[in-house]
């Protein structure tokens, strides 16, 4: 069965997905349009869950459906903005009033920049703390009420292994992902007597969009070639 037990018995619920432009990826794609991040979704939508997906680069619009091929499951898509509290908070609330419930929280936005600290722009500075932390805080604050009224909740936060260790040029990426695996722990003992878990995920390199984009700026940080970063 394609169903894993603990969650058989929850096929009516809504997972929300935060973040779907900048994936986490393996095999090969279902559809090019698609957001790499939707795998994770359709993953879920194959266990009987229905699936928002959220992210800034909507490939034909604002917001889009995309049928999964289980059951009628679909994949929906928006294109709200990251790093507005106030856009994460609309997403929640849109998820809540369509579906009725968000079960399964998915926190996965992430931008990158590397410099040395002295030379770190001011702006992208802020944006990676607003769009890799502040927008998990604000989804969470957004659905955890529901979750705790229906007793139930699952939240995943996306952190990094730059939320155990530091790397040099990267000091607003680290500091970001430290604080969600801070705010996760937080959450974990909050949330325990409610039925709501939450858990950080912390990969290594994977060669994502956002991996790829970053090789430059370190190659140039570092005073190496490309390839030697890789």
């Amino acid at each position: 069965s394609l169903r894993p037990p603990a969650l058989a018995w929850w096929l009516a619920a809504a997972v929300w997905v935060v973040g779907g432009a900048l994936a986490l990826r393996s095999g090969p794609s279902l559809w090019p349009q698609l957001p790499r991040l939707a795998r994770l979704a359709l993953g879920l939508a194959g266990w009987g869950w229905s699936n928002p997906v959220d992210g800034p680069n909507a490939p034909n619009g604002d917001r889009q459906h995309f049928d999964t091929g289980y059951g009628g499951v679909t994949v929906r898509y928006s294109g709200a903005d990251m790093g507005k509290g106030d856009e994460v908070v609309a997403l929640v609330r849109a998820a809540e009033a369509e579906h009725g419930a968000i079960d399964i929280l998915v926190n996965n936005a992430g931008i990158q920049f590397v410099a040395p600290i002295e030379e770190f722009p001011a702006a992208k500075w802020e944006a990676i703390l607003a769009i890799n932390l502040s927008h998990a805080y604000y989804a969470i604050h957004a659905a955890l009420p529901g979750m705790r009224h229906r007793g139930f909740g699952r939240i995943v936060n996306l952190a990094s292994a730059h939320g155990l260790v530091a790397s040099p040029y990267k000091s607003a990426y680290v500091m970001a992902k430290h604080a969600v695996v801070g705010l996760t722990k937080t959450l974990a003992l909050e949330g325990a007597e409610h039925g709501i878990t939450a858990n950080a995920i912390c990969p290594g390199y994977v060669l994502t969009p956002l991996v790829e984009a970053q090789i430059p700026e370190t190659a140039k940080a570092r005073g190496i070639t490309e390839e030697e970063v890789i």
